[in-house]
């Protein structure tokens, strides 16, 4: 069993970011994000699809797409989270 989760440079702002906006541990949200997939994965994610409606024309914002890391090296890792 895997005690142990690495997450890459390129991630670690992200999960830092969304786990403060959340209000919840890093360590909780990492829990949660694998739940989530593995969810996904099994087909058992139900989500809700109620489209909203936006009253305000808002305005285009221009989004830079990532840059995809495949390198799996341990390089571009930097510790661990404990679950």
């Amino acid at each position: 069993m895997v005690d142990k989760v690495r997450i890459k440079k390129y991630q670690q702002t992200k999960v830092k970011q969304w786990s403060n906006a959340l209000e919840v541990p890093e360590t909780r949200f990492v829990e949660d994000a694998v739940n989530f997939y593995l969810k996904h994965l099994e087909g058992k994610l139900q989500l809700d699809l109620t489209p909203t409606v936006v009253s305000q024309p808002t305005t285009p914002v221009k989004i830079e797409p990532e840059i995809a890391d495949d390198d799996d090296s341990l390089d571009d890792f930097t510790g661990g989270i404990e679950l």
